[in-house]
């Protein structure tokens, strides 16, 4: 009793630290203490190989199989390969994962959705749903569809000669994160393009993460934070075209809950921001797809342009879920430690070609007609966790690309293997787009 009270009380004070030979045997004494054992694997630094090999976890997964160890951000790490095998581990032991996403104990009360839990996850969850289903996407849809066009026109109107390799990159990353950041403030927010408020929250949001999500909140986030809280404060109304609006309408609107829709916008403006960069690269990649969705009537344009989009999301933008272990684990008889940083490993689970037939090939067609993958396919989660926004990131992602093929010629420059971006895997760093405005018949 006293040796198995000591290993606990190491373990504990270990489970952060660099991973050291101690630190593998008492992992290794707490496994034969539960009958199980750990997983296989050699103590890799997985995601330092990986910013060179895309494919390591899959490789590992054939070789050792579908659950394996390594280290991740310098920490001990489990890996699970397999859609279904992860969904069972993620729902048996719900209490005891935690998602690893941002602290933003500094911004609001309570947590980030993403990393919320129990009843208080359900109920907060529950309230930004019954705002989705009670948005109306049909009246939001053309005013969409007219910024986007118009973003996009104003991107051909000031083509410049390129100074340097990245310029070109740099106009077109910026061109996108303009109309996410513009669309998803006018979405949640309630900000109409064009409106003093949304160029206000503009340039606010801009303050608040100019490159990207900062993962680490410092004085500069707060600072932003606050001031898009207070502009968002002073309006009056009751708008209702908004998740936000419905929200208030409804008198629901907690701290934390506006909290997280000021948030909702920073995370999803760059999620969505990377998926229009892969969507213009694969457009530019397969014209015969872009032909097919502009010459097709109104209603199948959508149904060709939402495959697309799912496809690639299968094939690049679904990545990984990340959890924190609170609590020692047993699973198909290995055990996963408290404080193992848990890699559920969804890119590589979207190459199964017993479920994609041809799985590293871009065919949208696998999305069209009948078929359908079910728990198979799993691009916005797997587990309660499962993004609200699903369905919304599609829609806007769809007509994104509709307006794309239906109103522009689209030209690739640049473009060099994917690389492994600060958080997720991005077209070639000099990849960019030449567009030419198709005049109306």
């Amino acid at each position: 009793m006293f040796l198995e009270e000591m290993v606990l009380r190491i373990n504990d004070r270990m489970q952060k630290r660099p991973v050291t030979r101690l630190n593998m045997a008492i992992k290794q004494l707490q496994a034969w203490r539960k009958s199980a054992r750990l997983p296989p694997g050699e103590m890799l630094r997985l995601d330092v190989m990986e910013r060179s090999d895309r494919r390591v976890f899959l490789k590992l997964a054939q070789e050792l199989g579908p659950v394996f160890k390594g280290i991740i951000d310098g920490r001990f790490a489990i890996c699970v390969v397999g859609n279904k095998r992860a969904r069972r581990l993620l729902s048996t032991h719900s209490a005891a994962l935690k998602p690893v996403t941002i602290d933003v104990s500094k911004l609001f009360p309570g947590e980030f959705m993403r990393g919320m839990a129990g009843d208080f996850h359900k109920s907060q969850r529950a309230i930004i749903i019954k705002s989705l289903v009670a948005f109306d996407m049909d009246a939001f849809k053309p005013l969409m569809q007219k910024e986007i066009r118009e973003t996009l026109t104003a991107f051909c109107a000031e083509e410049p000669t390129p100074r340097q390799p990245y310029d070109a990159y740099h106009r077109w990353s910026e061109t996108l994160s303009a109309i996410t950041t513009s669309l998803l403030i006018h979405l949640v927010l309630g900000a109409k393009p064009g409106s003093e408020l949304n160029k206000d929250l503009m340039n606010l949001y801009h303050e608040l993460g100019p490159h990207g999500v900062a993962w680490n909140v410092g004085d500069r986030q707060v600072n932003a934070f606050n001031r898009i809280r207070d502009r968002l404060s002073a309006e009056t109304g009751d708008d209702t075209s908004s998740l936000f609006g419905i929200i208030k309408h409804q008198n629901q609107v907690s701290d934390t809950i506006f909290g997280n829709l000021i948030y909702m916008v920073e995370t999803g403006r760059y999620d969505m921001r990377g998926l229009f960069r892969w969507i213009s690269s694969y457009a530019a990649d397969y014209p015969n797809w872009v032909r097919r969705i502009r010459t097709s009537e109104p209603e199948q344009r959508a149904v060709i342009a939402k495959a697309f989009v799912q496809e690639v999301l299968r094939l690049d933008q679904s990545e990984r879920l990340m959890r924190e272990v609170l609590q020692d684990i047993v699973f198909e008889g290995v055990l996963i430690p408290k404080g193992t940083l848990l890699r559920i490993c969804m890119w590589e689970a979207h190459k199964d070609q017993e479920t994609f037939d041809d799985p590293f090939a871009f065919r949208p067609e696998r999305f069209l007609g009948e078929q359908t993958f079910g728990e198979r396919f799993s691009p916005f989660g797997l587990d309660q966790h499962l993004c609200p926004f699903s369905a919304v990131s599609i829609n806007l992602a769809a007509t994104f690309l509709i307006e794309l093929a239906t109103h522009f010629e689209l030209g690739a420059k640049g473009g060099v293997p994917a690389v492994r971006g600060p958080y997720h895997w991005e077209p070639a760093p000099d990849f960019s787009v030449s567009l030419t405005r198709i005049q109306p018949k």
